[in-house]
């Protein structure tokens, strides 16, 4: 592929995982009615809505009968200022309503936002019917994404009038430069020779087509913690700190799926899968190396570059969100869910690890192991009752080994639903797995002849 082509194809794949992140961003639907003042005491309704940057808060009053009402949009501070009768501002002020409305506010930030409906007259009894709705396009990812559409578009045009020749992109390039000072040795250092392979699989890592799948990844998890966030938020109301602080780390983890395994498997197909299609590593046995070497280097720069942009996107995005709004989640609520993320990558690598070296084409071990994942983490569970047998799936062995890890710390009755031999079953099942696919694809990958 030209390398024109390339990054006009790099810039719409891009574009698309921002458009679909910033299209599918969550939101929230409240039909309701009150009545105020005469036999009812209440003089006010209000209903929180966690809304990200730049969504909209749209309201509608479909009917006020025999009274007038004002409306405000209010953060958490000032509505407590504004309860307490204290000096306060509004981010949005209708004025007085005494007939059909509607209005649209798009909020500064992400936050949870108090819309306010007042009885203007308290002596007079006053029903009004109303319609809230929050949410629309997050428009932090949906300008980035016109803009590289626009990108893409102007270099496959410019490709399209260019007739000189373009570098082809193959992996024996960089597999000669890189270890090239191995073939002046006659006894290469042991530690010298991986690290030389090492920095050859990361370099590798960051070729077409692979490095357009980790921006991906991260657009796509960085997205699903801000939907994740939502739901955090709405339930913030009716859950005591602990609980919160439980929820939050939880869905963290829950963020991770489906799209960092299935990732995880594209990225290993093409590493591993699409070099032995290529002949990239019958170039590198050529070289003063050993075959499990080869192997090893490409599982560690996998499973590195895979675990930090993970742990970036899911860690920075939800922190940002919740630091917005106020929570104030302690930080251990974000480390036990890095580590047993750590855990989670691990295994998934290890999965896609052996698919990749039991399978001859790059598609094949794709396609494997997404509907390995696909079904691992979503078909299955949904078909499982037993308890037991839910622990044998990486979303709930990771739930319990959360909980119980997170108790020995802040200890709390929501752990219970997890004990502590749950916890010990999830991690010895997942250890176990992890190494008998990496042992057996170096046993399997070392008998293979190229």
């Amino acid at each position: 592929m030209k390398r024109l082509d390339r990054r006009s194809l790099t810039f719409l794949v891009v574009a698309l995982a921002l458009s679909f992140v910033g299209v599918t961003a969550p939101g929230r639907s409240l039909i309701s009615g009150v009545t105020f003042g005469g036999e009812y005491q209440t003089q006010y309704e209000v209903n929180t809505f966690p809304v990200l940057m730049w969504q909209t808060l749209s309201i509608t009053i479909e009917h006020v009968s025999d009274g007038s009402i004002n409306i405000y949009i209010m953060d958490k501070n000032n509505f407590d200022l504004w309860l307490k009768g204290k000096e306060h501002t509004t981010y949005f002020e209708s004025g007085t309503i005494n007939k059909e409305y509607s209005a649209a506010y798009r909020v500064p930030l992400d936050g949870t936002y108090y819309v306010v409906i007042q009885n203007a007259n308290s002596n007079q009894q006053t029903i009004v019917n109303f319609n809230i709705v929050s949410g629309g396009p997050y428009v932090p990812f949906v300008i980035p994404a016109v803009v590289l559409y626009v990108m893409s578009t102007a270099w496959w045009l410019r490709g399209r009038h260019e007739k000189r020749e373009q570098e082809r992109l193959e992996g024996e390039p960089i597999a000669v430069t890189t270890l090239q000072s191995l073939k002046k040795r006659t006894r290469p250092n042991g530690t010298k020779r991986f690290i030389l392979l090492l920095m050859r699989e990361f370099k590798n890592t960051f070729s077409f087509p692979i490095y357009v799948i980790f921006p991906v990844l991260g657009i796509l998890l960085f997205g699903q913690a801000s939907r994740n966030f939502i739901s955090v938020s709405s339930s913030s109301s009716n859950l005591s700190l602990d609980m919160l602080y439980y929820y939050s780390a939880r869905w963290l983890l829950y963020a991770l799926s489906p799209w960092f395994p299935i990732v995880i498997t594209i990225l290993t197909a093409l590493s591993i899968t699409g070099d032995m299609e290529k002949g990239v590593i019958t170039n590198l046995v050529t070289f003063p190396i050993k075959k499990h070497e080869v192997i090893t280097s490409k599982f560690l720069s996998l499973f590195l570059v895979a675990f930090s942009t993970a742990g970036i996107s899911l860690l920075l995005g939800f922190y940002l969100n919740v630091l917005r709004s106020q929570l104030q989640i302690p930080i251990v609520f974000y480390l036990v869910p890095a580590l047993v993320m750590l855990i989670l990558t691990f295994l998934y690598a290890a999965i896609s690890l052996l698919i990749s070296v039991l399978t001859k084409r790059a598609l094949a071990s794709a396609l494997s192991g997404i509907i390995i994942f696909l079904a691992w983490q979503i078909f299955i569970p949904n078909s499982l009752s037993d308890k037991t047998a839910l622990l044998l799936t990486p979303q709930k062995a990771s739930e319990a080994l959360l909980f119980v890890a997170l108790a020995i710390e802040n200890p709390s009755p929501y752990t219970t639903q997890f004990t502590f031999s749950e916890a010990v079953f999830a991690f010895t099942w997942m250890l176990a797995l992890t190494l008998s696919c990496l042992i057996a694809s170096f046993l399997i990958f070392q008998k293979k002849q190229f």
